[in-house]
């Protein structure tokens, strides 16, 4: 019955996960996961692995670590090399997105060694990507373009379309902050391509969230539109709370650029909402919190909201921390200090190739 049961589920929780209802696909594989119980060691693994996997792609973060951890002593207790590693990626990723970068980098480093040792190479190029975003989440442009241009060609060789597209994503993020907006939309393009050719709701809507982005940073309001509204009402329907977060703040940021003060404060709340619900990217939020009051001309609410900004992302996001420290040097108003961090970020963007907020301070420090 219990073996039934898991079987059940888990198909339930497939057809969901490939309509893209990924939260719902969640929630059936946490009831599969308790029916396992009965069904023996190897199915009980399987299923929490899997939930595991999907609250990953749905973006619910905090539960994902808890899964991830359950099923990685699973995996060592059955001596599950392989499963191991793919827990240890995961694991890695969570953390990533939660903002704790040693242990994403510890388990991700782990993962990396396992997948050398089985020979398992798909494994290996993911983990040596993976590593790739935690540079970059520090700040370390080129060494996370140097784990993710090889990244793209090796996913290449063993077949991995969907894995092309992720890091094309990436790579386009990449240029995006190193100032090449020309390069990164055709990345971008070339993702969004990927993704709808492999059937990724999740992996497309995040492209288009990333899309609206550097269409927004490029002045072009109507085409960073086009791309948000449709992100947005999928991640609200399919619950994905982190992506809310993202494609919320930009949407706050575009409503700014319009002057509509009502638009820009209802997405910032939808934002803080979300940041409060998946336990992650609350830096973003207070940000985009601080961008509205100031436009309100509210300058202590806005001093406030960056100040919070600044000490959510110093060891967790480099770019947001450092866009969260202009913002706040600007709401502090003209003196000799605030012209000193406009001047001392400016430079260490242009020492790390963030042409974007290299540009960005620059634009700050003229009268």
């Amino acid at each position: 019955h219990a073996t039934t049961q898991v079987t059940t589920l888990g198909m339930e929780a497939r057809l969901a996960q490939r309509e893209g209802h990924t939260a719902e696909a969640a929630d059936r594989l946490a009831a599969a996961a308790a029916a396992a119980v009965g069904a023996g060691p190897e199915a009980a693994l399987s299923v929490v692995l899997h939930r595991g996997l999907v609250e990953v792609n749905a973006g619910r973060l905090t539960e994902a670590r808890t899964t991830m951890e359950e099923a990685l002593r699973r995996a060592r207790a059955l001596g599950d090399t392989r499963r191991e590693s793919v827990c240890r990626n995961n694991l890695g990723l969570s953390n990533l997105y939660l903002g704790a970068l040693d242990a994403a980098a510890e388990h991700m480093g782990a993962a990396l060694a396992l997948c050398v040792r089985i020979g398992d190479r798909r494994g290996e190029v993911v983990a040596r990507s993976n590593l790739g975003s935690v540079q970059f989440q520090r700040g370390r442009l080129e060494d996370a373009r140097a784990a993710w241009i090889p990244t793209v060609q090796a996913m290449g060789e063993i077949g991995d379309d969907s894995g092309v597209s992720t890091t094309e994503l990436l790579l386009g993020m990449l240029d995006h902050e190193a100032g090449h907006v020309s390069q990164a939309r055709r990345r971008l393009a070339t993702a969004l391509e990927g993704k709808r050719r492999v059937g990724s709701v999740v992996g497309e809507m995040q492209v288009r969230t990333e899309l609206g982005a550097l269409e927004l940073a490029a002045g072009d309001l109507a085409r960073a539109e086009a791309e948000l509204v449709p992100a947005a009402a999928w991640a609200h329907g399919a619950g994905h709370h982190h992506l809310v977060v993202l494609v919320e703040a930009r949407l706050a940021s575009l409503a700014l650029a319009r002057g509509d003060l009502d638009a820009a404060e209802a997405a910032v709340v939808r934002a803080e909402t979300a940041a409060a619900t998946a336990g992650t990217e609350g830096g973003l939020a207070l940000l985009a919190r601080g961008r509205f009051a100031l436009a309100r001309g509210r300058t202590d609410e806005a001093v406030t909201a960056f100040s919070g900004a600044v000490a959510a992302a110093e060891h967790t996001n480099w770019v947001l921390y450092t866009e969260a420290r202009l913002e706040l040097a600007v709401a502090q108003g003209r003196s000799p200090a605030t012209a000193a961090v406009l001047a001392e970020v400016e430079q260490l963007c242009a020492d790390g190739g963030f042409g974007r907020l290299q540009a960005l301070a620059r634009a700050r420090r003229v009268p």
